[in-house]
């Protein structure tokens, strides 16, 4: 069972990999930033799409996770206020 300070710290290490890859972005390529931010939860969605799809394999993943058949990334295109709502996990 992970401990509370390991879930903070992962946490914490996956909010700074993410705002120094958005201000990255931003800075870069002089998108606005609703462009950008509507860009992260995209790739962050694929990053689902494709922990899932691996996951999806006959006899399963050892880690015992099993991706939703309804789309679990919903929540991350939506958080981002898109409007696109169709899932790429299926």
């Amino acid at each position: 069972m992970q401990s509370d300070t390991d879930s903070e710290s992962a946490s914490a290490e996956m909010h700074r990999s993410i705002m120094i890859a958005f201000c990255d972005v931003l800075r870069t390529t002089q998108l606005p930033p609703m462009t950008v931010m509507s860009l992260a939860a995209s790739a962050l969605g694929a990053v689902y799409k494709e922990v899932a799809d691996q996951h999806r394999c006959d006899g399963g993943c050892t880690c015992g996770w099993k991706p939703e058949s309804a789309c679990g990334c919903r929540g991350v295109a939506g958080g981002a206020g898109s409007e696109n709502t169709d899932c790429p996990v299926q």
